[in-house]
């Protein structure tokens, strides 16, 4: 989810995140929010495969790649500020 609380750093920061992904052992990347684009973007130009990954406007676009993706015993790392509500995130995937 959206990091709301940068200002002016925003941008550059969900652009390091994508980076960061990319570099990692993570295997899929769902980004929700308005900054998701960035994070994606960034994570793919760094060597991430698009396929493994998902741009979500809300919740609901979220939780249905993860119902899609998601297998018993996968580790999520759910993050958002608390203004983005990531917490529905879960809670929703869970209840599926």
């Amino acid at each position: 989810g959206d990091m709301l609380e940068l200002g002016d750093l925003a941008e550059s920061a969900h652009m390091k995140l994508g980076v960061d992904v990319a570099r990692s052992s993570i295997d899929y990347l769902v980004s929700v929010g308005s900054l998701s684009t960035c994070v994606v973007e960034s994570a793919v130009a760094s060597g991430m495969n698009k396929k493994y990954t998902a741009t979500a406007l809300d919740h609901k676009c979220a939780v249905s790649f993860l119902k899609k993706y998601a297998r018993p015993g996968d580790c999520l790392l759910v993050k958002g500020s608390r203004g983005s509500r990531m917490e529905k995130v879960v809670g929703d995937f869970i209840a599926s």
